[in-house]
């Protein structure tokens, strides 16, 4: 994702990474939790960001905040490219779920962030940034906010099917009280509703973003209703892989508390996920149905 956010940046900020190492990691933490100010030829950049998912492997950060570049000096949502140079990692990431993610918090003080590296988030909302004139294949033309949903809701569905065939397995090697596993009717069916969850919310993410790449490979552009769309089929995907994976967990038995258990791990890290913002069901359901019926979405976007 953070990857496909520098490709629309100005081309001197993706020389300034890709140009040195095309192999380069890139965390990011868009909600705009610092401050900066301007100084000759760029911004200084201060302030804490949480949740910068890979940021110990990452070269680079992209962060989002607030810039007095709009009419009147107003602010807007912009995001700046930070060297690993000019950041501090808070190690504060001991988390019940996502542990893998090493979603740290980072830190900067009088970072400098020069001009090109900086890029409006309503060309990116868009689809009209500077990188987007560059890279010209349809994936580049796709608005930031709202549509990379359904990137994150495919690891989700990727970990639910993960502890499905964790579980198809105990299954075939494990007894209860003597009695082979899969005999038990009742594990048949817990197995034969999570499959077909986790398998309906392949098809249904899979299907969004097939049908949002084909739209912009026409040349159109992505709309509201695409964006409303798109929000409720990745949360929808997300709250049915949470359901399956929670149906395995209940019948694992006490087998399923260790922490060698992969399906108590996949059960924490779903779980987990879906209570992220941008995947909460509950927030893009209410989007759509906004959406729908004709109401404002001021203030849900």
């Amino acid at each position: 994702e953070y990857s496909c956010l520098l490709a629309q940046f100005p081309e001197q900020a993706q020389q300034d990474v890709w140009g040195v190492d095309p192999k380069t990691l890139i965390s990011g933490s868009y909600v705009p939790s610092g401050e900066a100010k301007k100084t000759e030829g760029g911004w200084l950049l201060n302030g804490r960001y949480g949740f910068s998912s890979g940021v110990h492997n990452s070269g680079w950060s992209i962060v989002g905040v607030l810039l007095p570049i709009g009419e009147n000096d107003s602010h807007v949502h912009c995001f700046v490219l930070v060297s690993k140079l000019d950041r501090k990692i808070i190690d504060n990431w001991q988390a019940s779920g996502l542990s893998g993610t090493g979603s740290a918090d980072i830190e900067f003080h009088e970072a400098f962030v020069p001009e090109h590296r900086v890029l409006d988030g309503r060309l990116a909302a868009r689809g009209e940034s500077p990188g987007s004139e560059l890279n010209t294949a349809p994936v580049y033309k796709m608005p930031n906010f709202g549509f990379a949903q359904t990137a994150l809701a495919s690891v989700v569905i990727g970990a639910a099917k993960g502890a499905i065939s964790d579980f198809t397995m105990l299954m075939k090697t494990e007894k209860v009280r003597g009695k082979p596993m899969a005999d038990i009717h009742s594990m048949q069916l817990r197995l034969a509703e999570a499959s077909a969850q986790a398998e309906s919310a392949r098809l249904l993410v899979l299907g969004t973003a097939r049908e949002n790449m084909a739209k912009l490979s026409t040349g159109a552009k992505l709309m509201l209703g695409d964006l409303a769309r798109n929000r409720r089929n990745s949360a929808y995907g997300v709250d049915l892989s949470k359901r399956a994976v929670n149906s395995l967990l209940e019948v694992t038995g006490t087998a399923g508390l260790y922490l060698e258990n992969d399906i108590q791990r996949a059960f924490r890290d779903i779980n987990a996920a879906s209570g992220y913002y941008p995947l909460s069901w509950d927030l893009n359901a209410t989007i759509y149905g906004r959406y729908a019926v004709g109401l404002d979405l001021e203030g849900f976007l």
